[in-house]
């Protein structure tokens, strides 16, 4: 894998907001905007490809999406992206989602916007795939989802985005 991007950090601020700072080699990185609300999904190489990617739940309160960015060039580059999906609810303490590999590769487990349904979310040949694990979004469903916990997958690609 070629190398990541550094630390990757969410720094907060009451009166600015939230952003994501992500630390090279030559210094901070630009990587969004203030008064954003975000969460670090996944950092790795989700893809398998060799290139570390971040995953950004991005917005999460207000749009709910899924952003996949790749370090190119000293930048942070917009990969796919996914709507409808979400690693937080409010008025919850720690955001439940995250990433996993259970020997399939990596995946992010996160909500459906509307909290209905639990997926896992896989980056496949630059397209977020998701999984439908199951229709329980509570904290003892993410729990088990992120320790491998055996789902039956009620669909396995419920939707595909590309960018």
């Amino acid at each position: 894998m070629t190398a990541g991007p550094g630390p990757v950090v969410v720094e907060s601020d009451l009166t600015h907001g939230a952003r994501r700072s992500v630390h090279g080699p030559c210094g901070l990185i630009p990587a969004s905007l203030s008064s954003r609300w975000m969460a670090v999904a996944g950092l790795g190489d989700l893809d398998g490809e060799g290139t570390a990617e971040i995953a950004v739940a991005n917005r999460t309160p207000l749009r709910r999406g899924l952003v996949i960015r790749r370090l190119l060039d000293q930048r942070l580059v917009p990969g796919a992206a996914l709507a409808g999906v979400t690693s937080h609810h409010r008025p919850a303490p720690q955001i439940p989602g995250g990433p996993r590999d259970c020997g399939a590769g990596p995946a992010i487990i996160l909500a459906t916007a509307i909290r209905t349904a639990l997926l896992a979310v896989r980056l496949t040949n630059g397209a977020l795939q998701a999984c439908l694990l199951r229709p329980d979004t509570d904290a003892a469903a993410f729990r088990r989802a992120l320790g491998c916990a055996c789902f039956t997958p009620l669909d396995r690609r419920i939707r595909t985005a590309r960018n």
